[in-house]
């Protein structure tokens, strides 16, 4: 059986022996801290770099005793921060519900102050009660066919619900279990087939408008059950609460708020009107 040799080749003496030393004075730079003529070198001036990036090569290198850790104070209180803001979240969460995924709207009034809990608690009471006395003023938009009897007119009737038909009768004279039912109306535009009436309500009746419209020859374009002729193809009517007047509160003025019309060929023709 033949035997088996291993050759091994080395290269020159000279180049081996320049290969080590190079290998050796590698590590010695590993090891040794950069000297002032080695950090020069990273200069801006030198490398072309812009203010900014200069003053963060100085804050990295000019001060080997400091360096990076000159924001060290910034970094730790940026931290403190953070901490006390994720306690105060968490104390929040806890007051208003949302650790439990429920949100109670009432717990807000515990981080108001008592003027503010005050005032917004009494403008809310008004504000109910002017509801409930009827004291806001409602203007509405209705679309009719047939032109009314007069420009402008105040209609007075005695309205009788029916509750299986859901539906009001207008009667001229008081009848039994009916209940007076008084509103002004103006004619604010004209259109080929249709009127635009602007109506205000002095009494809150059941479907009032519709019933006493519709007892004049006017009926709301689209209400089959108070006399027109074809529904909307959507089953709605073409009565619009358009205008909502109420009292400030704690100013004692009135504020009138206005709602956008739908988005219909025939009210939009009214919109300036």
């Amino acid at each position: 059986m033949a035997e088996s040799q291993t050759v091994i080749q080395r290269e020159a003496p000279e180049i081996e022996a320049y290969k080590l030393g190079l290998m050796e004075q590698a590590k010695n730079l590993a090891g040794t801290a950069p000297t002032p003529e080695q950090l020069a070198l990273l200069k801006p001036k030198q490398l072309g770099l812009s203010g900014l990036q200069q003053d963060a090569i100085d804050t990295a290198t000019g001060d080997l005793t400091g360096g990076i850790g000159d924001y060290q104070q910034y970094l730790t209180g940026a931290g403190t921060g953070l901490d006390e803001a994720s306690a105060t979240l968490g104390r929040a969460e806890t007051a208003g519900g949302l650790s439990t995924g429920i949100f109670d709207p009432s717990m807000v009034q515990q981080f108001m102050n008592p003027y503010q809990k005050a005032v917004t608690e009494s403008a809310l009471q008004q504000l109910n009660k002017q509801f409930a006395e009827r004291n806001t003023e409602k203007t509405y938009w209705a679309v009719v066919k047939n032109n009314p009897p007069k420009e402008k007119d105040r209609l007075v009737h005695y309205l009788k619900r029916n509750p299986k038909q859901n539906k009001s009768y207008a009667h001229k004279h008081e009848v039994p279990d009916s209940k007076k039912a008084i509103l002004e109306y103006t004619l604010k535009f004209r259109l080929n087939n249709y009127n635009l009436l602007e109506v205000n309500l002095l009494t809150g009746r059941h479907h009032q408008i519709r019933s006493q419209l519709s007892s004049i020859e006017c009926p709301i374009k689209g209400d089959l059950k108070y006399g027109a002729d074809r529904s909307n193809p959507d089953g709605s009517i073409h009565l619009h609460a358009r205008f909502l007047t109420i009292q400030h509160p704690v100013k004692k003025e009135p504020i009138t708020f206005k709602a956008p019309l739908p988005e219909d060929a025939i009210r939009k023709a009214c919109e300036n009107a």
